[in-house]
């Protein structure tokens, strides 16, 4: 009957009836009628005084908008973005939410790396210690194009031993072997779909709301973080965010 909240009794409570023969004659007097109205009236009592076990189930729908946005989302830079620019906030996103126990440091998509002491487009610390270096690339990654896109970061990273991330749109199965050879993971944005998948909402909104954060704090683009809370706004017209959106 969900009332989950039914008092313990005391374990030695059923060798304790000597304290309680009048009420128990009383009962026993009662005929089978008079018992079975007793037993309903004390159902009854206790479902009035007691309150039901609730069990909190979601109020509304929750769309999982991050998935949404890495297959869905139009990512070819428009007149005011960097090439790659939503891809690298979907990449820090992704790494943010799936791996909150380590420290992003990234920058803009047109800033150097080495500028700054990054060996990839975004860097993961645990304290002291790189624990993840992570080269962004929408594009197709081909055995032909291998090197000229992603030479210089093998290089780099393979020169000490970093523990190294290919995140990509798309790659072939000859440059996924040679990577892999090499001692490099990769993401592409399939695979990346299938993973996402499996979290559960609050941390797809964990990871949008990176993205978020990436485009306006980050990369410092308004029209950027306009253009994905349109989308926001054409998958789900109720969501809190569009607060921001109208405040523009």
């Amino acid at each position: 009957m969900d009332r989950t909240g039914y008092p313990s009794a005391y374990v030695y409570n059923t060798g304790q009836w000597h304290k309680h023969k009048s009420l128990l004659l009383d009962c026993f007097k009662l005929s089978l009628a008079g018992r079975f109205a007793l037993v309903n009236e004390l159902i009854d009592f206790g479902l009035k005084t007691m309150s039901p076990g609730e069990a909190y189930l979601p109020k509304r729908s929750r769309l999982r908008l991050f998935e949404r946005l890495i297959g869905e989302f139009p990512r070819q830079p428009l007149a005011c973005e960097n090439a790659g620019l939503i891809f690298q906030a979907i990449a820090y996103g992704y790494f943010k939410s799936d791996r909150p126990h380590l420290h992003v440091v990234v920058d803009k998509v047109r800033t150097g790396s080495s500028r700054q002491r990054r060996f990839g487009d975004l860097d993961l610390y645990s304290g002291l210690e790189l624990a993840l270096s992570v080269e962004v690339k929408d594009l197709r990654i081909t055995k032909e194009n291998l090197n000229h896109q992603l030479g210089l970061f093998m290089k780099k990273a393979g020169s000490k031993g970093l523990p190294g991330l290919i995140f990509v749109a798309d790659i072939d199965v000859d440059a996924a072997e040679l990577l892999s050879r090499d001692g490099f993971h990769v993401l592409a944005a399939a695979e990346l779909v299938r993973e996402v998948g499996r979290w559960d909402e609050v941390k797809q909104d964990n990871a949008l709301n990176g993205v978020l954060h990436y485009l306006s704090n980050v990369e410092q683009n308004p029209d950027a973080v306009t253009r994905v809370l349109r989308f926001v706004e054409e998958c789900d017209s109720s969501n809190p965010l569009l607060l921001y959106l109208n405040a523009q």
